[in-house]
């Protein structure tokens, strides 16, 4: 459980991280080919779509916990009816984005979520420097 807990931790770092590169870049984007008032429109998405992100995660890390628990049929149906639900969830977010389009852009918001599995990829480099600072930390303590 410790693991997983962890791995929930770093990909949530991973998130936050590439959500701000994401914005970032997006925003000096948007400002210069879209106009003046997209570049605070792009960020708002981004972080909107950061958030959705990270609640997926949650999400997910709790289905598979119950996953684990559940017999072999009864866990390939709760997996997909799960899955859709953050399907469905993903695909609620973009529309709610395109409709508040004056305020917030729903390309950014796309990247937003685009950030949960990117964080599947970073998770490890994010894990190798986590163990190396804590170690070094703790080596400090001592």
């Amino acid at each position: 459980m410790k693991e997983v807990k962890q791995t929930y931790h770093e990909m949530v770092i991973s998130i936050i991280l590439s959500g701000i590169l994401f914005a970032t870049v997006g925003s000096i984007i948007a400002g210069n080919y879209l106009g003046s008032g997209e570049y605070i429109k792009f960020p708002l998405g981004v972080l909107a779509g950061c958030i959705v992100a990270v609640g997926l995660l949650s999400h997910m890390m709790k289905s598979i916990s119950m996953i684990v628990e559940l017999d072999e049929q009864t866990a390939k149906r709760y997996g997909a009816r799960q899955s859709f639900v953050r399907i469905f969830v993903m695909g609620l977010m973009i529309c709610v984005a395109c409709y508040y389009s004056d305020y917030i852009n729903p390309w950014g918001v796309l990247a937003g979520m685009f950030t949960l599995k990117l964080s599947a990829h970073l998770q490890r480099p994010v894990h190798i420097f986590m163990k190396k600072y804590i170690r070094r930390g703790r080596r400090k303590a001592r």
